[in-house]
């Protein structure tokens, strides 16, 4: 109150605020990033469901005739879904377990190499609790992009999937 008394007709009148006040706003700048960085990471997992989908609808439609012939041989279309489904969910686990661990790596050498600091502050943030996440929503967006191909190629008549050539 002092300093603000002190300062209150000069040319460039000064607040004060106390150090809690201080790192409470600075905080909120650093929700702001916080922000940030939720909103790109949505868009990079929408990213990734499409760039999914597109790879399991390739892939099926170039194995269609391969899932005719499963078709044929008596397997119904709910172990085709279940077949296509698991295909895409283990695969995207593998990528998702790698991801996470190179991730964690990097984030435990960058602290290393930048101590001190915000960025230090959001990087010591990755615990291996945490670096979990990763396979489990990889999996989720596995099985959401094969989703459509599953179904797609369930519904085929087996004539139609034998007669498929690619």
């Amino acid at each position: 109150r002092r300093i603000n008394e002190t300062f209150a007709n000069a040319p460039q009148p000064a607040i004060a605020e106390t150090e809690k006040a201080f790192l409470e706003m600075f905080m909120q700048m650093m929700n702001m990033f916080r922000l940030a960085i939720l909103a790109v990471g949505a868009a990079v997992l929408a990213s990734i469901l499409l760039v999914t989908a597109n790879t399991i609808a390739m892939s099926v439609r170039e194995r269609m005739s391969e899932l005719g012939v499963l078709r044929a041989m008596g397997f119904g279309r709910h172990l085709i879904l279940v077949f296509v489904l698991s295909e895409a969910a283990v695969i995207s686990f593998v990528g998702g377990t790698v991801g996470s661990l190179l991730a964690w790596a990097l984030c435990k050498w960058s602290i290393v190499m930048i101590p001190g600091g915000p960025v230090a502050a959001l990087l010591s943030q990755a615990r291996p609790q945490l670096m979990l996440l990763g396979p489990l929503v990889s999996v989720l967006l596995g099985a959401l992009g094969a989703l459509v191909p599953a179904i797609g190629a369930v519904r085929i008549s087996v004539s139609q999937a034998l007669r498929q050539v690619v």
